[in-house]
């Protein structure tokens, strides 16, 4: 541990949570998904695809017929997600499950009781999902970028120094 004196405070939440509390200078540095308007420094941390996974192989042409696990999520990202169904679809998805986390979300998909929209770093270390990365006609792919947000004012801190020069000190957490 090269700073043994430094004691984090953790918050967790939805990225548009952790937003609003760097916002209001609740916490002095945020690690948040998707793109936000900041007017301070801000520092691309990592940049992943979205992808549809599936226990079993799936025809796109079909999919609004398939049944769909739907996980709740922050708004910004559900947009994205909408905005690339409506871009491939005239119909809207068929919903067989709305459950509270990703984490439920995988379990119902890895039980092949449907399908699900979810991030690269979801699927990282599950192999037996079937997975087509989610790319719109123009053939560009959905990704969703993550951001360390923070405040060049409290830089003058040296806990937040150390913490925000630790993750630009890795090329990607991805």
């Amino acid at each position: 541990n090269e700073n043994p004196e430094v004691e984090l405070n953790v918050k967790t939440g939805f990225s548009q949570k952790v937003y609003q509390m760097a916002l209001n200078s609740e916490v002095h540095a945020g690690i948040i998904r998707g793109d936000y308007q900041w007017l301070g420094p801000k520092y691309l941390l990592c940049e992943e695809p979205y992808y549809l996974a599936s226990a079993e192989p799936i025809d796109m042409e079909n999919l609004p017929n398939f049944p769909r696990i739907h996980y709740k999520t922050d708004s910004p990202l559900q947009a994205e997600l909408d905005t690339w169904w409506y871009s491939h679809y005239n119909k809207p998805p068929f919903i067989a499950m709305e459950v509270d986390t990703v984490d439920t979300c995988i379990q119902m998909v890895s039980k092949g009781l449907g399908y699900a929209l979810l991030s690269g770093i979801c699927l990282k270390n599950l192999k037996p999902f079937q997975k087509a990365k989610l790319t719109y006609k123009d053939g560009h792919t959905l990704q969703r970028k993550t951001w360390l947000y923070y405040r060049e004012s409290t830089l003058k801190i040296r806990s937040v120094k150390a913490f925000v020069e630790f993750l630009r000190s890795y090329d990607s957490l991805s």
